[in-house]
């Protein structure tokens, strides 16, 4: 349900938390791994759109960069 995930993504990717920090936070740490482990995933999707426009004070670029090459994880 989004009014889960909503509160993980945000702590996850705008704020820079660690998975046991939002675990700490009350969330259920099975959850937390799952959502993680999808956004991680599939972050090349993400590097395949087109620019869009700003909506949140993080910017989606270098600051959330992963490795697409070499079986990242």
């Amino acid at each position: 349900p989004y009014d889960i995930l909503d509160p993980i993504l945000e702590r996850y990717i705008e704020q820079n938390q660690t998975p046991q920090q939002i675990t700490a936070a009350g969330f259920p740490s099975d959850t937390v791994e799952k959502i993680l482990r999808l956004v991680d995933q599939n972050e090349h999707k993400r590097r395949q759109a087109p620019p869009g426009p700003r909506v949140t004070p993080k910017p989606l670029t270098r600051d959330r960069r992963y490795p697409i090459t070499n079986a990242w994880k």
